[in-house]
């Protein structure tokens, strides 16, 4: 595209109409044009409504809703897409953001850029309504993945860039939970956003989504902004492929984190019609062991497992002075199903390990009642450890007590965002056609 005049490059003259749409990630834009813009509006005796401050929010696209406007306004150049790999036979994109190596994998750090557009679930800065997204993640020198957001002034999110389906998840992280900022959510999960580098990409058929984004919260925990909760809880929640809406979710039960630092192990066996999800902590005590068989996501191909760090904004007085925290993890591993881990850690012995599948459980429970019988007097009085979970035992289901206002927050998209796009074009139309 060419430069005219003193536009900034990147930017031309265009010979078209055009509109103004507001990206719930603001798209880059010169502080020059600033100048630009307002000099175009004071010629014609309108209001100088663009600042360096706001101009940011805004991005100059050719107007293709039959409205007419003045023309020879800046236009930004057209932004190339991600680059989207299926080498390893699954979707693969790092979504245009910087990378680091973790755990065998391949992990995108999220950040505003041109490729995604919505902000969610980060809450929305009180400076100017955006959900804020920070650097926040790096390998230290012993091969820790480190992950700490800013509170309100940033969150953070990692994804692993090759799409992971149907297998084992085990991680491993440390923090003080229950010391963790009220608003604060560390959420590990499967999330589907393949859409925003497909459908972007020419000559790839456009990527229809689930109605729940195939999203697996293998855990979630916070306070959700209830400062006087006693303790940070952790739950894990799943969003079938037919929700209906976000009460429509199953969400399991609730269980609390221990105060203190801690060091929590989570392990999931994910494969279809069939889902798995113990929590323990490093000494062996399990904290949740639930299993849904109905109305589990299907491995779709492009779904991408996820970390991230985020604030909620469900306490709205409470969430614009959230702090802070850091979380540590040690392994973040994906092993696919029908395949062994490559690497064991020595930690990992102290985790249950879940079947593969339903049957499977039955048979280790039989082999475990031939091996009871076959041991001498001296073990019968060896102790049974209390706090170990029954595996048969059917998962609950029951609805949990539902955070304060959190309706929007699990699952916030930037709904809000298309009712925002349109006022704000309805209002800079009325301006620049002598109506405002």
């Amino acid at each position: 595209m060419p430069v005219f005049g003193d536009f900034p490059a990147g930017f031309a003259i265009a010979d078209a109409e055009f509109a103004v749409l507001r990206f719930g990630l603001a798209q880059r834009c010169y502080p020059d044009v600033t100048l630009m813009l307002n000099k175009h509006l004071s010629r014609r005796g309108r209001p100088q409504v663009f600042t360096k401050k706001n101009l940011a929010k805004y991005a100059i696209v050719p107007l293709a809703m039959g409205l007419v406007l003045p023309a020879s306004i800046a236009v930004e150049a057209k932004a190339a897409p991600p680059k989207i790999s299926y080498e390893s036979g699954r979707f693969e994109t790092d979504y245009k953001f910087k990378t680091i190596e973790f755990s065998g994998q391949d992990w995108a750090i999220r950040s505003t850029n041109d490729v995604m557009g919505w902000g969610g679930p980060q809450a929305p800065h009180p400076s100017d309504g955006e959900g804020k997204w920070v650097q926040g993640a790096h390998v230290n020198g012993k091969d820790e993945l480190v992950v700490q957001n800013k509170g309100i002034d940033g969150g953070v999110e990692l994804i692993a860039t090759e799409s992971t389906g149907y297998g084992t998840y085990e991680f491993s992280y440390t923090g003080d939970f229950d010391g963790m900022d009220p608003s604060n959510v560390l959420g590990i999960f499967t999330y589907d956003t393949a859409e925003v580098a497909i459908d972007r990409t020419p000559g790839m058929e456009k990527h229809t989504n689930m109605k729940g984004s195939s999203e697996i919260d293998f855990i979630e925990i916070s306070r959700w902004g209830s400062a006087d909760r006693p303790k940070t809880f952790g739950m894990v929640t799943v969003y079938p492929d037919d929700l209906k809406g976000f009460g429509d979710r199953v969400p399991h039960k609730r269980f609390d984190i221990p105060k203190g630092v801690q060091t929590i192990k989570t392990k999931a066996v994910w494969d279809k019609n069939y889902l798995r999800v113990i929590t323990s902590l490093a000494d062996g005590t399990v904290l949740s062991d639930d299993t849904q068989t109905k109305r589990v996501p299907r491995d779709n191909g492009t779904q991408q497992l996820r970390v991230n760090l985020w604030t909620t904004k469900a306490n709205k007085s409470l969430y614009p002075k959230a702090e802070g925290d850091k979380i540590t993890f040690d392994d973040a591993t994906f092993t696919p199903a029908g395949e062994k881990r490559k690497t064991e850690k020595k930690s990992d012995k102290s985790t249950t390990e879940p079947s593969t599948k339903p049957e499977d459980k039955s048979k280790s429970d039989k082999k475990s009642e031939k091996s009871k019988d076959s041991k001498n007097t001296n073990d019968s009085n060896k102790s049974k450890d209390p706090k170990k979970s029954d595996s048969t035992k059917a998962p609950e289901t029951t609805q949990p007590e539902k955070p304060t206002e959190n309706t929007e927050e699990s699952n916030e998209k930037g709904s809000e965002d298309g009712n925002e796009r349109m006022n704000l074009i309805q209002k800079l139309i009325a301006i620049l056609t002598g109506q405002g």
